[in-house]
């Protein structure tokens, strides 16, 4: 957690942050870190299934996928 500057946010008597207010930052940076998550999950599998020799696509294959897409597609 960052905590440059908290002590003098968080001891301020004139400060209008209330704990829910706090809670919800709380709880976007959770939801934030769990849609990141998901996205370098899915980076990861991409990236082990990656492979250069194209074994994956069928020869004259329309999967906009594969590294060739043929004109009659």
């Amino acid at each position: 957690m960052v905590r440059f500057g908290a002590e003098m946010v968080f001891s301020s008597k004139d400060s209008t942050i209330t704990d829910e207010d706090i809670d919800r930052i709380i709880a976007k940076g959770e939801e934030t870190t769990a849609e990141l998550d998901a996205k370098m999950k899915k980076f990861t599998e991409d990236a082990i299934k990656f492979k250069m020799d194209d074994s994956m696509c069928p020869p004259f294959s329309c999967d906009p996928h594969c590294s060739y897409v043929f004109a009659f597609c």
